[in-house]
């Protein structure tokens, strides 16, 4: 099929409906315009006439992104995340379909994590490296030069309509709080963190020297975002830094002072795995930062007339331990950690819980799941598990009977709008539990 008749097919109205209930509709992200999704629906046909439109004669613009910022920890930069309008989120997940589909996902796509620190383990278990090195880039997104990108994309692009849309989406600014920056110029440098389209342009502008490094036998390289790894030979190393570094400024990046050069018999650590002693557990600050999300949960409930968790803090709590499954995608802390051998952290959680029942005064502990059991499921029994739920596999009554269950009020008609609305609230909680591992 040729690739006009590709991208017109993604940005046709069935196309672009199926993305917008699957993608958008649950999402609360709200942009500048303060249009929400619900209300958008309402004018669908319109809206999306106006997309065909502009794209086919080539004048659709961007609206000024949103900024939101979020926490890096004390003294660092916060992270600076751009929010779309609804309709540029759905032109824009459209588009990074399109990408997708044209370039491929080996290109486009960031491999899991799980999938990298699998990789990892089996590499330092083979004995056959002794050293590794640790690479952080600088503010990535915001230091992406436009001219290089744009000429990559030329290079597997020449669709005018796709590298109009691609160009008019990287150069539209973000607008913070400060009026004095009102956002009214063009972006010149870097592309906006937080839209559809940013990972997949991120890995477009790195694939040769992802294809580079990943190609050599004498050493294993993975990179996730701007995180790099390289496992190699000690007399290797410096050799190895300075070619990278050379490639790196050649896209007019660079490295923080983060870059480590260490031996594999010391402990270091990577997308919040700590590796030590051929040993795989997680790194400190990840532990304490779910363990103070788990007394979060505790801290704000509200105490009624009896002395038990509440049922929906209880299934939040439980929710927080399991993790589930939704979509055919996995949320949870231990889904993420699933890669660590260190069971005496495991046995540290459950105990923790039993801590916060007594501390706080509950009764319910022994409703409470455990993690140790569930990490097991997770490994050796995920397909036929009953104890991390799956909610692909929920029947309407069994949505109806969880909502009932954990009080919350629903119209006959609208019980699959509210489940699913419960479950993206839940995913968007534990997705919170492994955000501080870069």
């Amino acid at each position: 099929m040729k690739t006009r008749r590709i991208f017109e097919n993604h940005f046709s109205e069935e196309n672009l409906r199926s993305l917008f209930a699957g993608k958008i509709y649950f999402s609360k992200s709200i942009g500048l315009d303060k249009t929400t999704a619900a209300a958008f629906e309402e004018n669908f046909k319109g809206e999306v006439d106006i997309i065909e439109r502009k794209i086919n004669n080539s004048t659709y613009h961007f609206t000024t992104y949103r900024q939101m910022l979020i926490s890096k920890g004390p003294k660092k930069y916060p992270r600076e995340i751009s929010i779309a309008t609804v309709r540029d989120r759905l032109v824009l997940t459209a588009l990074n379909q399109f990408l997708v589909s044209k370039i491929g996902t080996t290109i486009c796509q960031t491999p899991l994590p799980q999938l990298t620190i699998q990789k990892i383990v089996g590499a330092i278990h083979t004995g056959g490296f002794d050293c590794y090195l640790k690479f952080d880039i600088e503010h990535f997104y915001a230091s992406i030069d436009h001219a290089i990108l744009i000429k990559k994309l030329r290079r597997k692009l020449r669709l005018k309509e796709a590298l109009y849309l691609l160009t008019k989406a990287i150069e539209t600014p973000t607008k913070g709080p400060d009026k004095e920056h009102s956002g009214k110029t063009k972006r010149n440098v870097g592309t906006p963190e937080g839209i559809p389209i940013s990972n997949t342009l991120a890995n477009i502008y790195l694939q040769d020297i992802d294809s580079y490094w990943g190609g050599r036998s004498d050493l294993c390289y993975y990179r996730y975002v701007d995180d790099i790894l390289i496992l190699c030979h000690q007399e290797d190393a410096e050799s190895i830094k300075a070619l990278l570094t050379k490639q790196i400024r050649k896209l007019r990046l660079k490295f923080n002072n983060k870059t480590e050069n260490g031996s594999l018999n010391h402990t270091f650590t990577y997308l919040g795995y700590k590796f030590s002693d051929s040993k795989v557990g997680v790194r400190e600050s990840s532990v304490l930062h779910l363990e103070k999300n788990l007394e979060t949960i505790f801290s704000k409930s509200q105490k009624d007339s009896g002395k038990d968790l509440s049922a929906l803090q209880l299934w939040k709590l439980n929710l927080r331990i399991t993790g589930f499954v939704v979509g055919g995608n996995k949320y949870g802390w231990l889904f993420y950690f699933s890669q660590l051998d260190d069971l005496q952290l495991l046995s540290h959680l459950d105990w923790l819980i039993q801590r916060l029942f007594r501390r706080y005064g509950y009764n319910n502990s022994n409703q409470v799941k455990r993690f140790r059991r569930t990490f097991y499921e997770i490994r050796y029994n995920l397909h036929h598990t009953r104890y991390v739920p799956n909610f692909d596999n929920y029947t309407f009554d069994q949505k109806r009977n969880l909502l009932i269950q954990l009080g919350i009020t629903f119209q006959s008609d609208n019980i699959e709008d509210v489940f699913h609305k419960l479950i993206i609230k839940a995913a968007a909680e534990l997705e919170k539990d492994v955000q501080s591992f870069s």
